[in-house]
C-alpha cells in the first residue's frame, strides 16, 4: 500500500499567501515562503494563455491578466518574434517560468 503524504496549510512570511505543502516541507524555524517568493519567479501554464487574448504588437504579441499558478498575481506578458520563434520579451522586472516549480 502506498503511503500518501499529509498536506498542511502554511502562510508565506513574505506575502501572506496561504498555500498547502507536504506537512514536512519546511524545517522547524525555517522561513516559510511560497514558490513565488522563494525565488522571485512566477509560474505560468501555457494552456492559460488563450490565443484569442493575444494582441499583436510591432515586435510580436502581448497578453494581459495571465494568472500565476501559485499566487494571486496576474501578469502581462510580451512575446517577441526572434529567428522564426516566439520568445519572452523584457524579463528585467519579473521572472516568469512556464510550467511547474521544482
Amino acid at each position: 500500500m502506498s503511503e500518501q503524504k499529509q498536506q498542511k496549510e502554511f502562510t508565506c512570511d513574505t506575502c501572506d499567501l496561504e498555500f498547502s505543502r507536504d506537512k514536512d516541507y519546511f524545517s522547524e524555524g525555517e522561513d516559510i515562503e511560497c514558490y513565488c517568493c522563494m525565488n522571485s519567479t512566477h509560474y505560468v501554464d501555457l494552456y492559460d494563455i488563450r490565443k484569442d487574448h493575444l494582441q499583436e504588437t510591432e515586435e510580436g504579441f502581448y497578453v494581459e491578466d495571465v494568472e500565476c499558478k501559485y499566487c494571486d498575481k496576474t501578469l502581462s506578458l510580451e512575446f517577441a518574434f526572434r529567428d522564426n520563434a516566439i520568445t519572452m520579451g523584457d524579463m528585467e522586472k519579473t521572472d516568469v517560468q512556464f510550467g511547474d516549480a521544482e
